[in-house]
């Protein structure tokens, strides 16, 4: 049993690995309070802007690597 329970995880962790990356990726190019990102993806619901991460600070990296690159 403990194998057949082993095997099953190590089938999982791709799929979780992947999950993650996911997230992390529309982490990095979500457009808003990326204080708010965090708490909703841990289920707490924010819509004021914290003003103290870097994407209410100074515009999501995106932005900052347009606007670096279109002067």
């Amino acid at each position: 049993l403990a194998v057949a329970e082993a095997l099953a995880r190590r089938q999982e962790e791709p799929e979780r690995a992947q999950k993650l990356l996911r997230e992390l990726w529309k982490y990095c190019r979500y457009e808003g309070c990326l204080r708010n990102y965090i708490l909703r993806y841990f289920g707490e619901e924010r819509n004021e802007a914290c003003g103290k991460c870097s994407a209410c600070r100074d515009g999501s990296l995106w932005r900052q690597v347009y606007k670096y690159f279109t002067i």
